[in-house]
């Protein structure tokens, strides 16, 4: 994989990541969520973030946008960019913001989020054997970040190509 960086907040932030049980604890999600993913950390020239609540589109793409050439903002899960359902999409470019509404039920993924608690066995398990509604998913996420990342035109086009190399 190339271009991808992953910093552990706890080493490069530490203070911001003691605060993270204080925010976990009362349910709250601020713009730090956002801030802490380190903007150009693998030099990539497009982005895609999550944003919890709508009014920070817009506070977004003042702090973003002019650091890539494309800029994709997601209402996804709990404000990141991973979509389990329904959603809207920003896309920022050259200036301009769209927005887009993506559904997963569009391209036949239908996955039911579960909230029950599983312990690590499980977790590797279906990490190592994931059902067929959770392939589907993972898919249909990395046809967004393609076309997040302006290697597919469309959501639809990045579905083709991630379903293409089954």
């Amino acid at each position: 994989v190339r271009n991808l960086k992953v910093l552990d907040r706890r080493d490069y932030c530490p203070k911001l990541a003691a605060l993270s049980p204080v925010r976990q604890k009362l349910g709250l999600r601020t713009g730090l969520n956002t801030l802490e993913r380190l903007p150009k950390a693998a030099e990539c020239d497009a982005a895609m973030i999550g944003v919890f609540h709508k009014p920070y589109v817009k506070k977004y793409v003042e702090i973003f946008a002019d650091r890539y050439r494309r800029l994709v903002i997601v209402k996804g899960n709990e404000g990141t960019p991973e979509i389990f359902g329904k959603c809207r999409m920003w896309v920022c470019e050259e200036g301009e913001v769209n927005e887009e509404i993506v559904d997963p039920a569009y391209f036949g993924v239908d996955y039911e989020k579960n909230f029950e608690r599983i312990g690590s066995e499980r977790l590797i398990a279906e990490t190592k054997e994931p059902s067929e509604a959770l392939r589907k998913l993972a898919r249909f996420n990395a046809a967004v970040w393609l076309y997040a990342a302006g290697k597919a035109k469309s959501v639809g086009e990045g579905m083709e190509q991630v379903n293409s190399e089954k």
